[in-house]
């Protein structure tokens, strides 16, 4: 039973936008007489042909996608710019996938204020990760900026499903953590840009919430 299928990006690539993508997708896993996929991988495959949701990483190695529906999904992991592999799976596996691809683990938490800042202002304290020059009072910025310090990844979760118009429903989780904490970005009020301190399950809650709504028609 083929459970994954791992190949040449575009042929892998492929594969979810094939009506009947069975007998291509066992070609691309080299199958013998008589093997067949597993039937996540099958139903995944059929769920992503014409998918009622879209989730993708983005700022971590190897990037992750994932296409499907109710009745199953695949994710299709960037190993390298030219190998990438296929994994069928349930839609209730999907958030725990996605857990995993981000190395989402616990964090110590922390008590200190959310920051809010402009959008220009927030990318450059998060891609510098320098908490200084922003406005913030000293005490805020020192503290932020110990945590900060010892380095942190920023990445974010990205989902969209159609919205029965035409268009797409689009919600993201954007997270910056590392050893010394998490923090959840998100845009607040007047269009600043706020980074909370969070916890390592309320990220897991938002992650299976994003399936919870794909879940929703329309």
């Amino acid at each position: 039973m083929i459970a994954q299928i791992s190949g040449p990006a575009a042929a892998i690539d492929a594969l979810p936008g094939e009506a009947d993508a069975v007998p291509r997708a066992l070609r691309a896993a080299g199958a013998e007489a008589g093997e067949a996929l597993h039937p996540l991988l099958e139903a995944g495959l059929a769920a992503a042909h014409e998918p009622t949701f879209r989730i993708s990483t983005e700022g971590i190695d190897a990037a992750v996608k994932v296409l499907g529906d109710r009745s199953g999904a695949v994710l299709l992991v960037e190993e390298t710019r030219w190998t990438h592999t296929l994994v069928g799976m349930s839609f209730e596996e999907v958030p725990l996938a996605l857990a995993a691809a981000v190395d989402l683990g616990p964090r110590p938490i922390s008590d200190e204020p959310p920051v809010r800042l402009g959008p220009p202002a927030m990318a450059e304290l998060i891609g510098r990760t320098q908490a200084h020059g922003h406005g913030l009072p000293r005490a805020d910025a020192e503290a932020l900026q110990r945590r900060l310090e010892p380095g942190v990844r920023h990445w974010s979760v990205r989902r969209a499903r159609p919205d029965g118009l035409g268009g797409e429903l689009r919600r993201n989780v954007e997270v910056v953590e590392g050893d010394a904490g998490i923090w959840r970005v998100r845009t607040v009020d007047d269009g600043l840009v706020e980074l909370a301190p969070t916890t390592s399950t309320a990220v897991l809650r938002e992650l299976v919430a994003l399936l919870d709504e794909a879940r929703a028609p329309g």
